[in-house]
């Protein structure tokens, strides 16, 4: 395989493997001629999640191709022809790598009215927060909380009725019986206790808030404080899905990222003893870490492009991601100057408020525990930092 040879054995790893080796050293047409020729080789054989994995492939290849686009489009063509139709789940995951917004909706919507397995359902209330704005999202997941008791999922319909705002009957469901050893269980349990409070208690819990921009290692200090024993959250709440709001942060003990950057002076005077961890980097590389990351996620290359991904009347989380895109960042002149605005933000803010309310923490400039935990007044676990979501 070193030399370029095909694999000799039939076993799709090797030949998957074949095509990875290629990406590794960043030959991108040897990668895509190599996917091309697994194909032709196997043609109707192709397992289909053999397939699915070439196709992850051809997305990383056709990235750097001068002619991506008509290369995405036919990638687009394939997983809505060949994949989802097999496994609506992946094939939704692969769109939304392509950027193929309106064509994940549509299988979204196909997929939930068919949906009756714990499989299904679960891939629909996964991505009906993707896909389907705000407003409308009640009604689905009505329906998917029905079907999910039919079902016995029960665990699925602990985590709609929190996505509903129907906690009075979360609290009875989740009191019936013991949830046993199910994923979200934990956390389940912690919210149920934050509802048996009274509200004024929850308010006061001393929660952390991390408010750096993203691509500030935001992903590693969350999971730095779930370490630490918070049950803290990045970007979405992982129980519904939905982007970290006001609701969320009641029932979390934390969180990070710009989701909750965007509204740290709210949140300094609605939980009075939490504290804040602002997250920093060099403006340069933090530019282009910010422009890789959305040229990945969002096939936006330029400020500009971003711009058009959000003025679109459908992006993934929709209008709520785009209230945020702007507001950190794209109502700004260039990047440049809406990483200054929001640092002026912060350092102004906090520039008379007490000491020990916020923590500058530069994890780029090897900082970490020592310094977390030293404001936190918690105990350095031993083991190493993470390091999260860094580029590819």
């Amino acid at each position: 395989m070193s030399e370029g040879k095909a694999p000799s054995s039939n076993d799709p790893q090797a030949w998957i493997a074949w095509v990875h080796s290629a990406m590794a050293e960043k030959q991108w047409a040897t990668a895509e001629a190599r996917r091309q020729h697994c194909i032709e080789t196997f043609g109707d054989r192709v397992p289909h999640g053999w397939l699915a994995e070439l196709i992850r492939a051809a997305i990383e290849t056709c990235r750097f191709a001068p002619d991506r686009e008509q290369r995405r489009i036919a990638l687009i063509n394939d997983v809505r022809d060949r994949v989802a139709p097999n496994d609506p789940r992946v094939g939704l995951q692969l769109l939304l790598s392509l950027g193929a917004v309106e064509d994940a909706a549509a299988l979204l919507s196909r997929t939930e009215r068919s949906a009756r397995s714990a499989r299904d359902l679960e891939t629909c209330f996964a991505f009906i927060p993707r896909l389907v704005e705000q407003g409308s999202r009640g009604a689905l997941w009505e329906r998917l909380l029905g079907r999910a008791g039919e079902a016995g999922a029960r665990e699925l319909e602990l985590r709609l009725l929190l996505a509903l705002g129907r906690f009075a009957e979360f609290v009875r469901l989740f009191d019936a019986s013991p949830l046993g050893d199910t994923p979200h269980a934990a956390q389940l349990g912690r919210v149920r206790t934050r509802l048996g409070k009274p509200r004024g208690a929850v308010f006061a819990e001393p929660k952390v808030f991390g408010i750096g921009l993203s691509r500030t290692g935001t992903t590693s200090l969350n999971e730095a404080l779930v370490l630490l024993g918070i049950d803290a959250a990045h970007w979405t709440n992982p129980l519904t899905g939905e982007l970290i709001a006001e609701r969320d942060l009641f029932l979390l003990g934390g969180a990070t990222d710009c989701s909750v950057a965007q509204d740290f002076e709210k949140l300094y005077y609605l939980y009075p003893n939490a504290r804040f961890v602002w997250t920093t980097r060099r403006f340069d590389d933090w530019q282009k870490s910010f422009l890789a990351h959305h040229a990945r996620h969002s096939w936006a290359d330029d400020p500009q492009a971003l711009r058009r991904v959000f003025d679109a009347p459908r992006c993934v989380h929709g209008l709520s991601h785009a209230a945020i895109e702007f507001g950190l960042y794209l109502n700004a002149e260039d990047l440049g100057e809406a990483f200054g605005v929001f640092e002026t933000r912060v350092r102004q803010f906090f520039a008379n408020k007490p000491d020990g309310r916020l923590l500058e923490l530069d994890l780029f400039a090897g900082q970490g525990w020592a310094e977390l935990c030293g404001f936190l007044g918690l105990a350095v676990p031993p083991v190493p930092f993470p390091k999260s979501n860094a580029a590819p």
